[in-house]
């Protein structure tokens, strides 16, 4: 039986649709009940995977005003992001793109949807290393003693 748009949402409003998932409707055509498709009102397509496309950006500050020039690449839970898009780096807030597809090269099936619902679920995910700590700690002092130049060896801006 066909039936209009306006016939549909008004069962859809009484409660009296049928409703299927794409998946339902494969299972009946398998089954070889294809006449009882003519019952069916809505048929619900939905995907709960990340699709191309999803992103977030995120911003942390990491140290002080003039910590470091730039980043050149970042991880978050081994997941590589990029860097941008605002260069907000020398006020020490880092600026990062994390792409819903992007895969964790440290972690086996985790990526970047799975990082989106971690910090959703206020999970811990951005970790600095030790050893950036200890660089930005030391760059800042030197700058409070007036040692501006970010070209001292050993004190090169970090890569992270």
């Amino acid at each position: 039986m066909i039936r209009s748009y306006s016939e549909i949402v008004e069962r859809v409003e009484r409660k009296e649709a049928v409703v299927m998932t794409a998946e339902d409707v494969s299972r009946l055509l398998q089954a070889g009940e294809a006449s009882r498709l003519s019952e069916v009102d809505v048929v619900t397509t939905a995907t709960r995977a990340v699709m191309s496309g999803t992103y977030a950006v995120l911003s942390f500050p990491l140290a002080g005003p003039g910590s470091f020039l730039r980043a050149r690449r970042a991880w978050i839970n081994g997941i590589e992001v990029q860097v941008g898009p605002c260069p907000n780096e020398n006020l020490g807030i880092l600026d990062l793109i994390v792409l819903g597809t992007a895969h964790s090269r440290s972690r086996p099936n985790y990526g970047g949807g799975h990082l989106f619902r971690d910090l959703v679920e206020g999970k811990k995910a951005l970790r600095v290393p030790p050893c950036l700590q200890e660089l930005l700690r030391l760059r800042q002092r030197r700058q409070r003693a007036g040692c501006h130049h970010l070209s001292s060896p050993g004190l090169r801006p970090p890569v992270l």
